[in-house]
């Protein structure tokens, strides 16, 4: 990190031009402001780890500089410099946010002090710099914070429905009411129509918050949004960690647009970054990006055989039924994997399910991939 800069804002020109021959000697870079106006537009326009203000000079003082750092949120840290008779306004300001203050006249002692105060004013400020940065990082990996709570208070639904409604709260032991703006922005996954016939959310809440109600359908109903997100978030994260990666290989597209994503874009985010941080490759691999319980499920699961004689019918019956079983039961995704439509993949479980109330049944195939000799079908229903 670069040094920061020293403002001197004092309007004695003999006061300027020695601190400023004293601080750049100790190797500070300084500029001089000669009121507390042209300190305050110095300030606003770089970077300074340390203001050292008169408390007493024109067009704002340096009590009144103070303030005005504070309500514009420009960080900087301030040492009021004062004289004998104003010493109680030094600490006033000291109480109001400065770091410190010193006295005039600027002897050798004071001077020696003054050295000594700004390393540590300065070290104040590159703390809360970097902290600056990090939370800017921080909030940089998600649009919205999160709130969390299972506690009793946390779902007491009916002083917050009186809040949202009327707009006025009562502090915990308060007596008076105050009016406040309330905006709130409720999500959930839920089927709100069914939740509400089913009596699993309160329709007084729902009917105070349902002004403007947005549905998002999930990630899995929007497969043209999942390589946008895909591709975002391997930018990010790369650039967050330091790697050149700028693509996924052909079998993790396969794997990224054919899964679920019950997690939804969460789901995704967190997967693309595990992926880069465990990626030894200069591109992403379907191993990199595949959930472990995933992962090993496919490595440990037997290939799909094909009897010897198996009709075409059945074969696409077996490869339908196995892939909808890998999809957790999801139709439209089992379609899109297999290459047919959804009636389609309707129409093979509607014919499964027709076989198995009473009509042919086709053995399952023996570890070798033939037949039993007993036979290449068996009926159910019926006594011997």
């Amino acid at each position: 990190m670069n040094q920061p800069k020293i403002l001197i804002a004092d309007d004695e020109l003999s006061i300027t031009k020695g601190l400023s021959a004293v601080l750049s000697d100790e190797g500070y870079d300084v500029v001089v402001a000669q009121d507390g106006k042209k300190a305050l537009d110095h300030l606003g326009a770089d970077s300074f780890g340390v203001v050292l203000a008169d408390l007493m000079m024109p067009k704002l003082d340096g009590l009144a500089l103070l303030k005005e750092l504070q309500r514009l949120g420009i960080p900087t840290e301030c040492i009021i410099v004062t004289g004998q008779g104003t010493v109680d306004s030094a600490v006033q300001a000291m109480r109001e946010g400065a770091y410190d203050y010193i006295e005039k006249p600027l002897n050798a002692e004071k001077l020696n002090r003054l050295k000594a105060l700004i390393p540590k004013a300065l070290e104040k400020f590159n703390v809360q710099q970097r902290n600056r940065e990090l939370s800017s990082k921080l909030e940089g990996l998600t649009h919205y914070g999160e709130l969390t709570g299972q506690s009793e208070e946390m779902r007491g639904q009916v002083k917050l429905l009186r809040s949202i409604e009327t707009r006025v709260i009562r502090r915990l032991g308060g007596k008076k009411e105050i009016t406040v703006d309330i905006r709130v922005v409720a999500a959930t996954n839920r089927d709100l129509q069914k939740a509400l016939a089913e009596n699993e959310l309160r329709e007084d809440l729902y009917y105070r918050l349902a002004v403007v109600e947005i549905f998002l359908p999930p990630l899995r109903d929007r497969a043209g949004d999942i390589k946008l997100l895909a591709n975002e978030f391997l930018a990010r994260f790369a650039q967050q960690n330091g790697k050149k990666l700028t693509a996924f290989d052909e079998r993790a597209w396969e794997f990224i647009l054919s899964h679920n994503w019950p997690g939804n874009v969460r789901e995704l985010k967190n997967a693309v970054e595990r992926a880069v941080i465990m990626t030894r490759s200069d591109k992403i691999t379907a191993a990199d990006i595949m959930p472990r319980h995933i992962r090993m499920a496919g490595e440990t699961s037997p290939p799909m055989t094909v009897p010897e004689g198996a009709s075409l019918a059945d074969t696409k019956r077996q490869l339908v039924l196995r892939t909808f079983a890998s999809t957790s039961g999801d139709a439209a995704r089992t379609a899109k994997i297999v290459g047919i439509s959804v009636d389609d993949v309707r129409a093979e479980l509607a014919s499964l399910i027709k076989t198995n109330g009473g009509m042919h049944v086709a053995e399952p195939a023996t570890d070798d991939g033939s037949r039993p000799r007993s036979g290449a079908a068996k009926t159910k229903g019926k006594k011997r």
